[in-house]
């Protein structure tokens, strides 16, 4: 077994990805980032997924939202849903420091299609497997609008669909088909590593919550003790419940996420798909919007806190005007 060679200075710790992201501008037919006010961050911390195991109990995983805010923006675009998307994410293709913060304002469009149609064909697909009619029906006018797949080595798929199980077998065959090729097109030119938490300690911005840095940790990996519990009440029955930090009790030397390399932010986008999908994670409308979440709850409706609030506000306001009414 080789022994450490005393006094070797230590490896540079891992730099992952950044990008700028900031305020924007519409001059003409180009949006330009403001390089005043624009701020490095690392997309792949941005969107890590803490994972779900005994140790790390309570953890809750963070859905990716870069691909459904891209996939959900309102075409055709505005300036402000332009604006809002670069204050959070950035530009699309010019994310560099060192690149001119500028990109042209039309090839935004075709990009939000092309996101917004591979979503969509995912969710008919998984709608359509239990066998639903209507399902099938809707996914056949969405493979029909697509073509015919391009030359597989298993031969050339039908886009007809009729009663039989073979040729819904054959359409299924096709989204399936093109959903994989168009997924594969998005993931063209990104680079992806498997990057380590504890080799980010040089990093400006913080771990993810519920994490915390392992430096700030003491040098032992023992767990580091609990606050005493706050005594009960005893004019209330029954034991006082909270949520449990577990967060700080642990190092993170066993966390991990993927470090995206690409050009633009629908690389990173893709590969966020591209997880879902392998996952088999159904998708979900928002009642309130339309756009597309990870169905993680029966009764989940909405793709965010905004949205369950704004059609609230909008119920609570249509009960007050009708007991005003009466």
């Amino acid at each position: 077994m080789r022994k450490p060679e005393i006094g070797k200075p230590k490896q540079p710790a891992t730099v992952v990805m950044t990008r700028m992201r900031g305020k924007a501008r519409i001059e003409g037919e180009w949006v330009v980032l403001d390089p005043e006010s624009a701020e490095e961050y690392a997309p792949a911390l941005e969107n890590f997924t803490p994972p779900s195991s005994s140790i790390h109990k309570g953890v809750t995983s963070q859905e990716p939202k870069l691909v459904f805010e891209l996939a959900s923006l309102p075409l055709p675009l505005q300036p402000a849903d332009v604006r809002l998307f670069t204050y959070r994410y950035g530009l699309l293709w010019h994310g560099s420091a060192s690149e001119p913060m500028r990109e042209k304002f039309r090839l935004w469009e075709p990009e939000i299609e092309h996101l917004r149609m591979t979503i969509d064909i995912y969710y008919k697909l998984h709608q359509a497997m239990p066998g639903d009619a209507a399902a099938i029906d809707d996914l056949q006018q969405t493979v029909k609008k697509l073509g015919p797949v391009p030359q597989l080595s298993s031969g050339q798929l039908s886009t007809d669909c009729s009663s039989t199980n073979q040729a819904t077998g054959e359409l299924f065959d096709t989204a399936g088909a093109w959903l994989a090729r168009r997924i594969s097109e998005g993931l063209d030119g990104i680079n992806i590593r498997m990057v380590a938490f504890a080799d980010l300690e040089s990093f400006n911005e913080p771990l993810p919550s519920p994490y915390i840095r392992r430096s700030a940790l003491p040098d032992s990996s023992v767990p580091v003790s609990r606050p005493a519990k706050a005594p009960a009440d005893p004019t209330r029955p029954g034991r006082p419940r909270g949520r449990r930090s577990v967060g700080a009790s642990y190092r993170p030397s066993d966390l991990f996420c993927f470090d995206v390399q690409s050009e633009g932010l629908s690389g990173l986008a893709y590969f966020q798909l591209a997880r879902i999908i392998e996952a088999r994670q159904p998708l979900a409308r928002c009642v309130e919007c339309g756009g597309f979440f990870v169905f993680t709850h029966k009764t989940r409706q909405f793709c965010s806190t905004r949205c369950g609030n704004r059609e609230h506000s909008r119920r609570f306001a249509e009960r007050r005007k009708q007991g005003l009414q009466q």
